[in-house]
């Protein structure tokens, strides 16, 4: 299955109108939806496409707004899987101004659109800004990761291919990558463009780092080299294990009563 998975900051004045916009380029008529909402309310799974659902997005992730969403055709089951898109809002509890959103294509065997410069072109502007766009296919990835331990001894070029991920971000070689301004905390500009095939490019007044490892549609296992040395420059393992524990450093505990004291708040309010 192939998969494009595109990051970005958004500003919260445009949330319904962006969504709208990537819904409505769908190559498919969506029919059924998974909604996911906070904590502190129940999912619903597989329900009637509401059109309305871009302006149901939470807005403040304590206002019971949607937070997550997946779309499917009519054709779709969980005994046969058809082309979708998901999406979903990271937590917005403490900043009303703009969000980080994770927006999901997986179809087979092909896209409907090229992950590229002019897909970049034609979503990103002042109010939507790239933090990293990955194109890949996720067979290889659940190949790398499911693969017992003796074949991976006698195999090790599998684990190159592999996905690593900390909450809601991605790390992989992928064989196709941008990278916006707001990446290069994780992994710095200049060690980006150490990698074979960078390039640094503007998009819409936005500074990016373009990286194609080899094509989309490529046998990955023809290109576990490049992949190799992709995680060997960026110092990848490492920029992981950092993430990581600055990821869960955050005292969740603290975090929820926080949420939930915000969330009365509100609701005292209204």
């Amino acid at each position: 299955m192939i998969t494009a998975t595109f990051c970005i900051l958004l500003k919260v004045n445009s949330l319904s109108v962006f969504f709208d916009r990537m819904i409505s380029s769908l190559n498919f008529t969506p029919n059924k939806m998974d909604v996911y909402y906070n904590e502190f309310f129940t999912p619903k799974f597989l329900v009637k496409y509401n059109p309305q659902l871009p302006h149901l997005l939470s807005k403040a992730e304590v206002d019971g707004g949607i937070t997550s969403f997946s779309l499917y055709d009519s054709k779709y089951s969980n005994e046969r899987v058809t082309p979708f898109f998901r999406a979903k809002i990271l937590d917005t509890t403490f900043s009303n101004e703009q969000v980080v959103c994770v927006l999901e294509w997986v179809s087979y065997p092909t896209l409907y659109f090229n992950p590229d410069t002019h897909f970049l072109n034609n979503c990103l502007c002042d109010d939507v800004k790239l933090i990293f766009l990955f194109a890949y296919n996720q067979l290889d990835i659940r190949t790398a990761v499911q693969t017992n331990y003796l074949k991976k001894l006698l195999n090790p070029r599998l684990r190159w291919g592999k996905m690593v991920m900390i909450k809601d971000l991605p790390f992989i070689a992928a064989p196709v990558m941008f990278f916006g301004k707001d990446y290069f905390s994780i992994i710095p500009k200049k060690e980006l463009l150490k990698v074979p095939n960078s390039q640094d490019i503007t998009i819409r007044e936005q500074e990016i780092i373009s990286i194609k490892l080899f094509g989309l549609y490529e046998n990955p296992n023809l290109h576990r080299n490049s992949q190799k040395k992709y995680w060997k420059v960026t110092s990848l393992s490492q920029r992981i294990k950092k993430y990581k524990e600055q990821t869960f450093s955050i005292d969740a505990i603290s975090q929820y009563k926080k949420r939930y004291e915000k969330m009365k708040a509100n609701h005292a309010l209204e």
